[in-house]
């Protein structure tokens, strides 16, 4: 999570962990406390969703709508789609 939390209280850890529990989720949140890996993706939103293959190569970039058929096509064959789907959400409020 890239957000400035500062800014944007909402997105606090805190909050976050707290939307996390009450969303199942089961992986790791993390707090890109001085915003250096959403500059160095080039995010611009939130949520701005990367894909990898197991090679490391970023393979999607877009929503978590196509997340999931992009990921188990990068699982089936170490590729993601051709046509990938805009990222969608508030612009990262940046520090």
């Amino acid at each position: 999570m890239s957000n400035n939390y500062e800014f944007v209280k909402e997105d606090s850890p805190d909050n976050m962990k707290a939307f996390a529990e009450e969303h199942g989720f089961s992986f790791p949140y993390l707090v890109d406390e001085d915003q250096s890996v959403a500059k160095a993706y080039g995010a611009v939103c939130t949520p701005d969703i990367f894909g990898f293959n197991g090679e490391g190569k970023m393979q999607y970039r877009g929503n978590s709508e196509g997340l999931l058929a992009a990921m188990e096509q990068i699982a089936e064959n170490g590729t993601g789609p051709a046509k990938q789907s805009a990222s969608q959400g508030c612009s990262i409020k940046w520090k």
